[in-house]
């Protein structure tokens, strides 16, 4: 039993860490939003400049999600780019976020 208890936690370690390392490195290839189209690669550039320091807004983010949906309805971008792109949106939101409480938090 107690070799049993010892294999699975070491499977999930190797889980994992295999899990990690698969989506850490595939950032490098390619679009971080993991779209194809043009329209929707305009669209990971929008919200990568939105992200920058200082540049978030709430209505900016308002704006662009929106605008994702509309492009969407209109046939422009496929389901999966629309759903890429507002899950990109909204993690590259909470990182900016993250990282402008963090600086503000670290001033003296």
């Amino acid at each position: 039993m107690k070799y049993i208890k010892l294999l699975v936690i070491a499977v999930i370690l190797v889980g994992a860490v295999s899990l990690l390392v698969l989506l850490t490195q595939g950032g490098g290839k390619g679009s971080k939003a993991g779209v194809k189209s043009s329209c929707a690669k305009k669209f990971e550039t929008e919200i990568i400049e939105l992200c920058k320091d200082g540049k978030w807004t709430q209505q900016g983010y308002k704006n662009l999600d929106n605008k994702i949906n509309t492009f969407a309805k209109d046939g422009n971008i496929q389901i999966g780019e629309k759903s890429s792109l507002c899950l990109f949106l909204y993690t590259e939101s909470c990182k900016s976020l993250f990282e402008s409480a963090d600086r503000m938090f670290k001033l003296s």
